[in-house]
């Protein structure tokens, strides 16, 4: 049951079906010490830990991924976009002084420590290192993120610590320069986000079944296979490899028979080859109801694809 994650979007509404994995909430740096430097406030990300499904030690089986860098760490703010409603300003570069991080690392494995809140299974780096919404640095400015916060998190013995993650688009050369650049010593597995196809203004729908050789990114075997390889000859062999995110997209598909036939291929093609390629577990995102891969009604309730 742990190969099939679900993302949600708001902790008040988490997903109405079997599954096995939460995904990541909301990018952790900003969301937990966004307003000033050691203010930390758990409070949304805790409620994602506490709802997600727990194994036979009580650690919770959800994906944390960090990611903006928080404002008050960047002298350089043209980087930075602020967020009218909260006021939180977040940055695409790394901070200034590498110990802010270590201590934001420090405090977050301090806190899923078994007492304060549940211990947490996964920890993603970054996220979508090579998408300029997420990430404006070098690789080799990842992999000091990494160096820097990988023992501290490997300080919990149930833990495991992801590489930062990349969408398909330049991420196959993203991941592969990464690893060569010394991120393969800081990571217990690679992730990748699986989606197929492009979506958003500007792209065609509905966008072509998962399998498909028309997939405007690649068919979703081809990115599994894919970034397997990427992981074996660059430091991973063996080491498992997981999707955090996934499925068709914003809008990508709106016809309900069309959703559920879309929804089954996606799931049914990546559990086919999971064992053969260390697939841990590959998320569709979301449940929540908002426009990336929606498989639930407004009152709150699988549709016809959320029960497929």
């Amino acid at each position: 049951s742990t190969l099939f994650g679900m993302g949600a979007a708001v902790p008040t509404d988490m997903p109405k079906v079997t599954y096995g994995v939460l995904s990541h909430p909301a990018v952790a740096w900003t969301e937990i010490e966004g307003t000033a430097r050691g203010v930390y406030n758990f409070k949304a990300i805790d409620s994602f830990v506490k709802n997600a499904p727990k194994d036979s030690n009580g650690v919770a089986l959800i994906d944390i991924v960090f990611g903006w860098t928080p404002g008050w760490a960047v002298a350089n703010q043209s980087s930075c976009i602020k967020n009218n409603k909260t006021g939180m300003v977040s940055c695409t570069s790394p901070p200034d002084n590498i110990q802010d991080w270590i201590n934001f690392i420090t405090e977050v494995i301090n806190h899923y420590n078994g007492v304060t809140a549940p211990h947490v299974k996964y920890y993603e780096i970054w996220n979508e290192m090579s998408n300029s919404k997420f990430w404006t640095g070098t690789p080799a400015q990842m992999v000091a993120m990494a160096q820097a916060a990988y023992p501290i998190l490997k300080q919990d013995p149930y833990s495991t610590v992801f590489t930062p993650s990349v969408v398909w688009l330049n991420g196959v050369n993203y991941m592969t320069k990464y690893l060569q650049a010394g991120g393969n010593l800081y990571a217990d597995g690679l992730t990748f986000h699986g989606y197929p196809s492009q979506t958003g203004p500007g792209y065609t729908t509905p966008v072509p079944m998962p399998e498909s050789p028309l997939s405007t990114n690649a068919p979703i075997v081809t990115m599994i296979t894919t970034f397997r390889a990427i992981a074996d000859t660059n430091g991973l062999l063996g080491k498992p490899i997981a999707t955090t995110e996934g499925g068709w997209g914003t809008n990508g598909v709106t016809d309900s028979d069309q959703q559920i036939a879309w929804i089954t291929h996606y799931e049914i093609l990546q559990a086919g080859i999971a064992s053969a390629n260390n697939l841990l577990f590959q998320t569709w995102y979301t449940w929540g109801y908002v426009q990336s891969g929606d498989i639930e009604t407004k009152t709150g309730v699988p549709t016809p694809a959320g029960l497929a």
